[in-house]
């Protein structure tokens, strides 16, 4: 049996909850083991509720302060939109998300529709085509979607 992937969402104020239920609920392969709290303020130690988590969750998911994670595992980072660069962020190095095993890329608007169409196609000059984790996934809006 293939054990599961252990991921933690970074919040970023309901998006990380948002992207949750599109992207990892009901998935067998991905235990989200906790969201982060970094935006709303005292929301850390609370749970995400089960009966929005699903059966997977039946306690719910726990939403920690950053330094409560001892092996945080693959980190999500979703960025609240809109913001002025430059945006808060959690950075990796090639090397530490190559070794994970799995890594969402979410690119939201218009403006990147050209870079991520030339991620997509494997231009290495661009980092974000360079990731080689066991598992990548894109998660792009229509805006930012190539043609």
């Amino acid at each position: 049996m293939t054990p599961l992937r252990r991921v933690v969402i970074a919040g970023a104020a309901g998006r990380d909850f948002h992207n949750f239920n599109v992207v990892y609920r009901g998935r067998s392969d991905v235990q989200v083991v906790a969201f982060t709290a970094t935006q709303i303020p005292d929301i850390e130690g609370r749970v995400y509720p089960a009966a929005l988590a699903g059966s997977q969750y039946p306690e719910g998911i726990p939403i920690l302060h950053e330094e409560e994670l001892a092996d945080p595992g693959p980190l999500v980072w979703v960025p609240e939109p809109g913001l002025p660069p430059p945006h808060p962020r959690i950075s990796f190095s090639l090397e530490y998300l190559n070794a994970q095993p799995l890594v969402a890329i979410l690119v939201s608007g218009e403006v990147k529709r050209e870079i991520l169409a030339r991620v997509l196609a494997g231009d290495e000059t661009l980092p974000a085509a360079r990731v080689r984790a066991a598992e990548t996934d894109v998660l792009a809006d229509e805006a930012a979607a190539p043609a």
